[in-house]
């Protein structure tokens, strides 16, 4: 059984790693990542405004591979693109980790889904 500590443990590791794989690499279409780690696997969600063009899909590649190399076998990554644009409300999925939100004007975050 894990504990309370080990899960916190988990989502400060978890959220540092998408964090840092994020860093200068992030597509500007991106307008929220959500993240969660579930049996082996790390889920990441990309929010997009907009069209995602071949160069934005191979960063959000290569940032689901930094952030698998921060696992040990067997963990595996799934990565999902969802378009929502802008001034639709992104809603923060139950069971997910916010990584990140850019704000923009007439958007807003709502807590749940």
């Amino acid at each position: 059984m894990v504990s309370h500590l080990e899960e916190e443990q988990k989502r400060i590791n978890l959220l540092a790693s998408v964090k840092r794989a994020m860093s200068g690499s992030l597509p500007s279409v991106v307008r929220a990542v959500f993240c969660k780690d579930e049996i082996s696997q790390v889920f990441l969600r990309f929010v997009v405004d907009g069209e995602i063009s071949d160069d934005d899909w191979d960063s959000v590649s290569c940032i689901g591979a930094e952030v698998i190399a921060d696992y040990s076998a067997p963990y595996m990554i799934d990565e999902s693109v969802e378009r929502l644009d802008v001034p639709a409300p992104i809603a923060t999925p139950q069971g997910w980790l916010l990584a990140f939100l850019r704000s923009a004007p007439g958007a807003e975050a709502v807590e749940g889904h």
